[in-house]
């Protein structure tokens, strides 16, 4: 007869096993030479292939949309993970034991059928699962954390896991629990304790902890863990993943193995974990839409409400109400606690559709009590007899929860009656509660816990999650912010209320906690698991979650990774350059202007062209008649400059107003009314007989034609990629300044024939029929992404571009760069837009709260400090003062001896500029565009936004030339065939600023780019007024050819300007990359987010 086996001895088997699973991992994992530091987050990326990073890190919808496509293998992707859970174990001691063999025969399994079938094995094809040991697995030992329960092995894989395996699974590793499942930590006399990566000195939670540890250091993308008391939530809170516990009989519990399943009183659960909340709303609807229910009656039949797409529109009142707990009234939440909390209600509170109301926990302290008893009805006797069938000793957390406490206690069957009753007639009041006091509230937002990830063996209190499970009501946790010792100081005066109050004051170290995650939790109603996480998904998209502070490290605002060389990048891709990736992304909603179709995007930007030409033209129609004006008018020429530059100063102010009522309420109702006010001012020129009248009618014009200015650009950034961008921004820049070099031609043959106040008459009708044709063709193009949408393709500041893009963006294949997703750039999601004709032509975008407007209105002004943005408004304004000396000259040489060209004549000679600008837009536009990627090629794909500025060099050599040509050319009164080569030579260099400055604004912050480019116009056209201002005494004084001289010289010096941004523009970006985060997450925070 052998000798039974010790529980050291048994433990010892069972690490032994586990270690021997681990050695199977080829290659082999290195051991670590030196201890490691307490956070370890980062080591997994020393150690792993960029290949293996790039599919562990991979977005779980992008990975799963690879392994559909076949563009990657289950077997890579298996042995991806198993390596990286394997580092993970090392790290943080989180595998109860790793499945090599039998994950990676799966895998080949799957792969086969692939390769036979051409089909995927189920939604879940190849998909990597980490579980929680005691889901049980068949053939493989259930302990559940106890050492005697060794060797009880299940005939089968439990319910839940025999779903996941027909949905095309793949189960590779089992992870740690606690001992007896019933602790926040995991410590057990089988695997020792778990740590937290964020700072292995703290906790992980429990009882999933492994799940929690493995998921934050990517050795898992879906886990499944399971809860009574918090046992998901704790460890995604302590370790800043997201976890969720349903409503329990949802799921299967069929084959799992716990001490008190069969007579619990508190009704676990199982429920996913993830590295992304998409992760929780795939498992269960995955597990619901198998009908469980089917072959287990005790299952709630209800079928998993798909969450996609939801807004808060689509609730039943159209209104988000959020009641808040501060405060248990037990165990004080700890400083960073609160302060997420804080931080959620104020963004919270500016949203429109979400009300913000306190919910004051009834008898929170009451239900602690109903629990203490319920949880072993018997004392505990199940759990120390479990522990006898080894000898093992109780770890002391379980220990404290079944023994030390006050309130637990062995029940006769009078007292398990008693208790469940009280049970019962919680759950009664509490709900009642609920409907009279705040009936319309919709979810709960509470803390997850007291504490970030508290210091080992100190988490004693479960109030604010299992208080949930007494309930039964579901609650999901997610990550908010970190713990800063900075912002979250120790109240050193505070006086506990109690002694688990003390307990936790007492473990708060703002210093050992630092930068470790900080949680809170969402809570609904029994049986509605679908608002819980429908709820956070609208919450999380309009205000940003996770917060990140703005000291932490982010990525450089415009550097992207716009060329995938190596064809590893699974986002979108052109469909005819298959190697250039989709700037900004776009979403999955076929009504995304960036997702629009090929005619509907042609249709938009001919919108734009047209407003363009339409407001254009009476702002320039009248340079070719200014002699005639004057003569009839009594109005001097110096008079009639002036008004150009208020115009022209007015065009600028006025973006400050019309760009956020165009961000906050709509660019169509903004476009339409600006072409109608113009329409009555234009018209009012004719009659203007004094200089006020005149100065009053151009201020006027002005700024109800401001939009022509800035929020053109932004519309054009609306439909169009990075990678194609210039060419369309060139084509705006082209109806731009084609409407001052055409409008003059037409006018002097008007003014001829018909006499100069034709010409705003003209102007005037074809106002009106732009009118009628936006009214009917142009779409508002305004769309909320959602925060933090159009950063997914940074780089961070590392000089290696495969190293440095985030999670978000890493993609895996093969290495051929036919692989990535390649869609049309202008077509990026098919489907037929949602929206009815006669809806397009709603003047009403969506609702928004006023503040947001003056949130808005302030922000172009923040603007003036980043010198990027300065910049573009001086290259941008440099180009401008050039053409309005042209025009304010134009009329005055060409009319005068030896010239003496009539009106039309003088209208005709803009043909030339006209010309010349046609020519430069292939330098601004395709060229441009090539040139750009071309650039990025050469530097391993990445692009940053001054490589568009090496344009400019034209302009450095041929401005100065166009200038002298012009002026001394005038003054020596050459030939006038001179003159018109200088027009051409002049409109060709200056036209390359337009296209050329506004992409670099709106490459560097795209997320702000509509607020942006008003201070860019602001200054552009502050400089263009001042030089309208000036340009006439200019002359007068220093006559034609020393003033052009002069100018040749400045617009020298003004161009080449360009060459300290191509050397330190990317140092100015990086100096002011906290600010323009901040800004981005108050943005955010206020719902602003187009």
């Amino acid at each position: 007869m052998g000798s039974v086996m010790t529980w050291q001895e048994t433990a010892l088997k069972i690490q032994t096993h586990r270690n021997h699973t681990i050695s199977q991992i080829n290659p082999a994992i290195p051991e670590f030479q030196q201890k490691h530091p307490a956070h370890v987050l980062d080591i997994p990326q020393t150690i792993l292939t960029a290949e293996e990073k790039r599919i562990t890190e991979c977005e779980l919808d992008v990975l799963l949309a690879s392994l559909a496509s076949g563009e990657i293998t289950a077997v890579d992707v298996t042995n991806a993970f198993l390596r990286r859970a394997a580092i993970a174990h090392k790290l943080t001691n989180c595998i109860y034991e790793l499945l090599p063999a039998l994950a990676l025969l799966r895998a080949k399994e799957l792969d086969a059928a692939f390769l036979k079938t051409g089909v995927p094995s189920g939604p879940l094809h190849g998909l990597p699962i980490s579980v929680k040991e005691h889901i049980g697995m068949k053939g493989l030992s259930n302990t559940a954390g106890f050492v005697g329960w060794e060797g009880k092995e299940n005939g089968d894989d439990s319910e839940v896991l025999q779903i996941l395996l027909a949905a095309g699974a793949v189960l590779y590793v089992r992870t740690t629990e606690p001992q007896g499942l019933m602790a926040l930590e995991t410590r057990s006399n089988i695997t020792g304790v778990t740590t937290n990566p964020h700072n292995t000195d703290l906790t992980c939670g429990g009882s999933s902890g492994g799940e929690g540890a493995l998921l934050a250091l990517g050795g898992s993308v879906l886990g499944i863990g399971s809860d009574i008391g918090g046992s998901i939530r704790s460890p995604a809170a302590n370790c800043g993943i997201y976890g969720f516990k349903p409503t329990a009989m949802r799921l299967p519990l069929v084959g799992l193995a716990a001490c008190m399943l069969g007579c619990d009183m508190i009704a676990g659960t199982i429920g996913p974990m993830s590295r992304t909340l998409d992760g929780i709303d795939l498992f269960m609807k995955i597990v619901l839409d198998s009908k469980p229910w089917e072959r287990d009656l005790s299952l709630i039949q209800m079928p998993w409400r798909s969450t996609e797409g939801l807004t808060i529109a689509s609730l039943p009142k159209r209104k988000l109400t959020v009641g808040v707990i501060l405060d248990d009234g037990i165990v004080k939440p700890s400083p960073p606690v609160a302060r997420a909390l804080y931080e959620m209600i104020e963004k919270l509170k500016v949203l429109p559709d979400v009300e913000v109301v306190d919910w004051h926990p009834h008898k929170h302290e009451y239900g602690m009590e109903i629990l203490k008893r319920l949880y072993a009805p018997d004392g505990g006797e199940g759990f120390f007899d479990a522990l006898k069938t080894s000898g093992e000793p109780v770890e002391p957390l379980l220990a404290w929860t079944l023994r030390a406490q006050a309130g637990v206690e062995n029940l006769d069957h009078y007292g398990v009656r008693h208790w469940s009753m009280e049970r019962e007639m919680f759950r009664y009041e509490y709900l009642q509660k609920w409907n009279e006091i705040a009936p319309e509230m919709d979810i709960i937002l509470c803390p997850a816990g007291p504490l970030p990830a508290p210091p080992h063996n100190t988490s004693r209190y479960w109030g604010y999650t299992s208080i949930w499970n007494l309930l039964d009501y579901p609650a999901i946790v997610f990550p908010v912010t970190k713990c800063d010792p900075e912002l979250d100081v120790k109240d050193l005066d505070y006086v506990p209320r109690n002694e688990m109050d003390r307990w936790y004051h007492d473990n708060y170290d703002a210093e050992e906690q630092r930068n470790v995650p900080v949680a809170l939790q969402i809570v609904a109603k029994k049986m509605e698991d679908e608002k819980t996480v429908q709820s956070l998904k609208v919450v999380k998209n309009l205000i940003g979650l996770p917060f990140t502070s703005h000291r932490e490290c982010g990525p450089i605002p415009g550097t992207v990774h716009l060329v995938d060389l190596d064809g590893t990048m699974l986002t979108k891709h052109d469909k005819g350059k298959k190697d250039v990736v989709l700037i900004p992304p776009p979403s999955s909603h076929p009504d995304d202007p960036l997702n629009w179709s090929p005619k509907r995007k042609a249709i938009a930007t001919t919108c734009v062209c047209l407003y363009t030409l339409a407001v254009g033209f009476p702002s320039a129609a009248i340079y070719s008649v200014l002699v005639p004006i004057s003569m009839n008018t009594g109005i001097i020429i110096a008079t009639l400059n002036d008004g150009t530059g208020y115009m022209f100063l007015f065009f600028g102010w006025g973006c400050a107003i019309w760009q956020p009522l165009a961000l906050h309420y709509g660019k169509r109702p903004v476009y339409l009314f600006s072409v109608l006010a113009t329409l009555g001012f234009t018209m009012w020129g004719p009659y203007a007989k004094t200089n006020g009248q005149w100065i009053a009618s151009k201020i006027l014009q002005g700024f109800f034609g401001a939009p022509i200015e800035s929020l053109c650009e932004i519309s054009m950034a609306d439909i169009h990629f990075t990678h194609n961008r210039g060419s369309y921004m060139t084509l705006y820049a082209f109806f731009l300044a084609g409407s001052n070099y055409v409008a003059p031609i037409f006018a002097g043959f008007i003014a001829d024939g018909q006499g100069w106040r034709w010409v705003l008459y003209w102007c005037a009708i074809f106002l009106g029929l732009a009118f009628i044709i936006l009214f009917f063709f142009m779409e508002e193009t305004n769309y909320d992404r959602p925060a933090g949408a159009l950063t997914v393709i940074m780089a961070e500041v590392s000089e290696e571009p495969n190293q440095s893009i985030p999670t978000e963006e890493k993609g895996i294949g093969s290495g051929n760069p036919e692989q990535p997703q390649s869609i049309d750039s202008a077509d990026a999601t098919e489907g037929a837009s949602t929206k009815t004709f006669w809806y397009k032509l709603s003047l009403k975008d969506k609702p928004r709260p006023f503040k947001q407007f003056i949130f808005i209105l302030r922000q172009p002004f923040l603007f003036f400090t980043f010198p990027v943005v300065v910049y573009a408004g001086f290259a941008y304004g440099s180009s401008l003062v050039w053409f309005n000396v042209l025009n304010a000259t134009a009329s005055l040489i060409l009319s005068s001896p030896p010239y003496n060209f009539k009106a039309s004549m003088v209208g005709l000679s803009y043909l030339s500029p006209f010309l010349g600008s046609s020519l430069s837009t292939f330098w601004s536009g395709m060229l441009g565009d090539g040139i750009i990627l071309a650039i990025a090629r050469r530097h391993k794909g990445r692009m940053e936004p001054e490589d568009r500025l090496w344009l400019f060099t034209l302009t450095a050599l041929f401005c100065p030339v166009g200038l002298i040509l012009w002026g001394v050319g005038a003054a020596h009164e050459i030939h006038w065939f001179g003159l018109i080569v200088a027009t051409f030579i002049l409109a060709a260099s200056i036209f390359i600023a337009i296209p050329v400055s506004c992409n670099y604004v709106i490459d560097t912050y795209q997320q702000l780019s509509g607020q942006a480019m008003v201070t860019v116009i602001i200054i552009r056209n502050t400089m263009s007024f001042a030089i309208n201002y000036g340009i006439t005494p200019w002359v007068k004084n220093t006559g034609l050819r020393n003033c052009f001289v002069a100018a040749a010289f400045i617009s020298l010096a003004q161009s080449l300007v360009f060459l300290v941004f191509v050397k330190w523009g990317k140092s100015f970006r990086l100096a002011s990359k906290d600010r323009y985060w901040k800004m981005v997450q108050d943005s955010a925070a206020m719902g602003v987010s187009h």
